[in-house]
Order: C-alpha cells, then sequence, then structure tokens
C-alpha cells in the first residue's frame, strides 16, 4: 500500500534539490576568489618561487637572472581544456650576462625587461615552473592565446 508523502516534504526536498544545483554552479567563483586571495597573500613567497625555478631553466641563453619583480596584480584566467586556474603575473626582470659570454659586450644587456610570469593553481596551491612569456602583458597574453584560456 503506498503511503502520500507529506506536501511539504516534496517542497524542501525540491528546495535541497535547487540548492544543491547553486552550490555546485557556485563552486567555480568560490574557487577563483580564493586563488586570488592566496596569491595576494602569497606574493613574496611566489616571487621567490618563481625566481628560483627560472634561474634552473638557463633561458635565455647567456644570461643570468639577477633580479624578478611582480609590477601589478595576477590575472587569472582558467584553461579551457584542463578548467585549471592560471595566473598571469607582470614582472620586471633584470639580467646580467654570464662571464665570458657572448652577452657580455651588449649594452642591452643590463636593461630591465618586462614579460609575464605564469602560475597554476593545483590541490589549493599556486604552483610555478618558471614558464615566463617574455615581451607581453598578462593582457596580451589572453588576448594572443584567447582559444587555451578564458576569463
Amino acid at each position: 500500500m503506498l503511503t502520500s508523502v507529506p506536501p511539504w516534504l516534496i517542497i524542501l526536498a525540491i528546495v535541497g534539490l535547487l540548492f544543491v544545483f547553486w552550490l555546485i554552479g557556485m563552486a567555480p567563483v568560490i574557487q577563483r576568489e580564493r586563488a586570488r586571495e592566496l596569491f595576494r597573500l602569497q606574493h613574496e613567497r611566489l616571487e621567490v618561487l618563481f625566481l628560483t625555478h627560472v634561474r634552473l631553466t638557463g633561458s635565455p641563453r647567456g644570461l643570468i637572472w639577477q633580479s624578478c619583480t611582480f609590477v601589478g596584480p595576477a590575472l587569472l584566467a582558467r584553461d579551457r581544456h584542463s578548467r585549471q586556474i592560471i595566473a598571469f603575473v607582470p614582472i620586471t626582470i633584470q639580467f646580467e650576462a654570464e662571464p665570458e659570454g657572448d652577452m657580455v659586450e651588449l649594452p642591452a644587456v643590463g636593461q630591465p625587461r618586462h614579460a609575464t610570469a605564469v602560475f597554476w593553481f593545483h590541490r589549493g596551491q599556486w604552483e610555478t615552473a618558471g614558464k615566463t612569456i617574455f615581451n607581453h602583458t598578462p593582457e596580451q597574453v589572453m588576448e594572443r592565446f584567447r582559444e587555451q584560456y578564458a576569463e
């Protein structure tokens, strides 16, 4: 024999389902804001981490990374394929020529260079491999790679 379900229980179940769907829709927004806040809070640690990684890359050839400074806020994007949050950060880099290298005589070596540093948000932490996009602002990176990244 079927028992009648009280109407208030049906309404409660519908409201509960709507709440769950709302939470699922809000998850990316919440994750993005959390990532933005963590980046802001870990700013100095991420600068050191980035400089540590880029010094190991050996790029550009013949130059030594002397300093790297974040010069503006991170532009957050989402990788269209992996859905991972990416941060593009404007940086100013100072190089010096490797001793006895090909670049020693070039006067432009010591001039500050502008570039964009790339970070990704993975399991609640910001990480980097020292990827640098030279001669582009974060906005230019977004425009150039718009098929790969979305704001």
